[in-house]
């Protein structure tokens, strides 16, 4: 579904999120077939709707029904995300979230899991529209990384949270939106260490004062393209001053010169990554926030943007 780009002065706004317990494979499996079912008729409607404004004698306008509910939705979606004012202590978080469009993708979650670790994810879901934003609130929910058995709780390792996503994606069937991109990251304040596990998503960079920004690789693929594939876990400790960044896809497209040549390091040696290493991740975002919006359509892949900067104070 296409429409003018999302206003993405809402996104700038605290959230509220309460951690909580996944849910369970069989309940993560039929909330995803369910949304995804909707895909086919949300786009038969809107292509008949098309069809009917062509062959008019005058232009029909578009049902303020429709319009409104899909902003409505944006607005939802918005909502739900995280309230990074939460005690992540001693880690502070900075989120970029530019929606291509009213909805979104892709997706993020900040939460507390117990007295001892936090959690850190981004997903990025096939595609744009409904479909894809739906599916991506489902995938945030599945990311947590604590489950809740017969009333103990426990909590699950970066590599295990995406397996088991990655096994629902590939069993449920989905027909429409089955592929999905995401790290998860588990923070330990008594080690003070940052552990996780990326299927898709690029590599994480890490900038630590006086040294330049590198990358921290590590294997892992698409989620539900195929069910037994391995999530190799990364760790760094972190020392006072080093930022982390967690990103999808959409901040290349944004950033990067589709005509010149590529490489996985490519972000590194960008005007913004200089942005974000002498000015901060707020100054870096705001400058990602208003490209994203003035940037002419022809110039780049039109996409979701997230991206999440976690900073040992």
């Amino acid at each position: 579904m296409t429409g003018p780009p999302a206003d993405r002065s809402a996104s700038n706004r605290i959230r509220t999120a309460l951690p909580g317990s996944a849910p369970s494979a069989d309940e993560l499996a039929g909330r995803i077939r369910a949304l995804c079912e909707i895909r086919h008729p949300l786009r038969k409607m809107r292509e008949e709707l098309e069809r009917l404004r062509r062959v008019g004698s005058a232009p029909l306008p578009l049902p303020r029904t429709i319009d409104e509910q899909v902003r409505l939705a944006g607005q939802i979606q918005n909502d739900l995300l995280p309230d990074l004012s939460a005690d992540t202590t001693p880690l502070s978080v900075t989120s970029l979230y530019a929606p291509a469009d009213f909805v979104s993708g892709d997706t993020y979650d900040v939460a507390r899991l117990d007295a001892r670790y936090s959690s850190f994810s981004i997903a990025d879901a096939t595609g744009h529209g409904l479909p894809a934003a739906l599916l991506a609130l489902t995938v945030r929910h599945a990311l947590r990384g604590r489950e809740t058995f017969n009333g103990t709780s426990r909590i699950l390792e970066p590599d295990e949270v995406l397996t088991r996503l990655n096994q629902e994606l590939c069993t449920s069937n989905l027909q429409q939106c089955q592929f999905v991109t995401a790290l998860h990251a588990r923070f330990d304040r008594q080690t003070a260490q940052m552990r996780w596990a990326r299927g898709g998503v690029p590599y994480p960079v890490l900038i630590r004062p006086g040294q330049p920004p590198r990358l921290i690789r590590s294997e892992g693929g698409l989620l539900g393209a195929v069910e037994h594939v391995a999530f190799e876990v990364a760790d760094h400790v972190m020392q006072t001053g080093d930022l982390l960044l967690f990103y999808t896809d959409g901040l290349e497209a944004l950033l990067l010169d589709r005509s010149a040549p590529r490489g996985s390091d490519a972000l590194l040696r960008t005007d913004w990554m200089k942005s974000l290493t002498e000015e901060g991740a707020e100054r870096a975002f705001e400058r990602a926030r208003a490209l994203a919006a003035e940037k002419d359509p022809d110039q780049w892949p039109r996409d979701d943007v997230t991206a999440l900067a976690i900073r040992m104070a």
